[in-house]
């Protein structure tokens, strides 16, 4: 379990508000691993809502314009050609506003009044209505780094199948459990209020059999030099208890780093990983 003083003190020196402001479950949070399933979550849950995420947004990292699963994403777009397409989570519009061209109608949904006062700003077709409440369904629907986040997974998975066309592809991109951040030691951001849950390959394939979807594509992102930079020095941190030795490692990092970037990331996984799910048509079996 983690402690919540150490988390409520982190988020205040890091993020300058304080994430557990409204905390009511206890002095410890717990993570725990579903035996059937492979998903971890957490208890008691807590998870951020609107003003949370306003909150993060104002850093510009937080919504990135370039991402990994972007291009992946436009790939597939490119291979079944969707006519309609919806983003769950669609942030500013960043996604959007690369795969419009591509297909014939493309809309976002997003909790954040502000992300999604940006995003219309850009000409972009997004709402704050839950999904539920859209009057049509699409060929493809997107989520790029929200599964993570939610409170009720299953319920919005279901949801969102109940507006997948038959033949429609969901793609779904999380943070990938196996990655680099598995060395990171306490990542507040992998954690609730952000993270609620962790999702494995092994969860993907269940989903697969719960739900009655095929894949069609997995992938995982190329370890990013940047991470690759924080799980180094994570190592170094972990692996060195004198002040000097650590010293001397991150300089040696600082100046080497860059030749052995090739090397080490063909043995750590990256950030994130990516499925891509098929509904079956009418009379179609997995």
């Amino acid at each position: 379990g983690f402690a919540v003083a150490e988390l409520s003190a982190l988020w205040r020196r890091h993020f300058g508000f304080d994430a557990f402001a409204r905390w009511q479950g206890g002095d410890i949070l717990e993570q725990w691993r579903c035996v059937n399933c492979s998903i971890v979550f957490h208890t008691p849950g807590i998870y951020g809502d609107d003003d949370f995420y306003a909150r993060l947004s104002q850093y510009p990292w937080y919504y990135e314009s370039e991402k990994w699963e972007f291009d992946v994403a436009l790939d597939l777009v490119r291979q079944f050609r969707p006519g309609t397409l919806l983003e769950v989570g669609c942030g500013a519009g960043m996604f959007l506003e690369k795969v419009s061209a591509g297909t014939d109608f493309a809309i976002g949904v997003d909790i954040n009044p502000d992300a999604v006062r940006r995003a219309r700003a850009k000409g972009l077709t997004v709402t704050e209505q839950p999904i539920a409440a859209l009057n049509q369904s699409f060929d493809m629907i997107v989520l790029f780094e929200v599964l993570e986040h939610l409170s009720a997974p299953a319920e919005m998975l279901t949801s969102i199948l109940d507006r997948l066309n038959p033949g429609g592809v969901l793609v779904l991109a999380v943070p990938n459990p196996a990655g680099y951040l598995k060395n990171q030691g306490l990542v507040l951001l992998d954690l609730p209020p952000h993270h609620a849950t962790k999702w494995s390959r092994e969860t993907f394939s269940n989903l697969c059999a719960r739900f009655g979807l095929q894949e069609v594509a997995y992938e995982t992102e190329p370890l990013r030099y940047v991470h690759y930079q924080a799980y180094i020095a994570a190592l170094i941190a972990e692996g060195a208890r004198r002040r000097s030795v650590r010293f001397v490692q991150r300089v040696i990092l600082k100046l080497f780093g860059p030749f052995f970037f090739e090397f080490g990331r063909r043995h750590v996984k990256g950030q994130t990983h990516l499925v891509a799910l098929r509904k079956p048509k009418g009379g179609e079996r997995c």
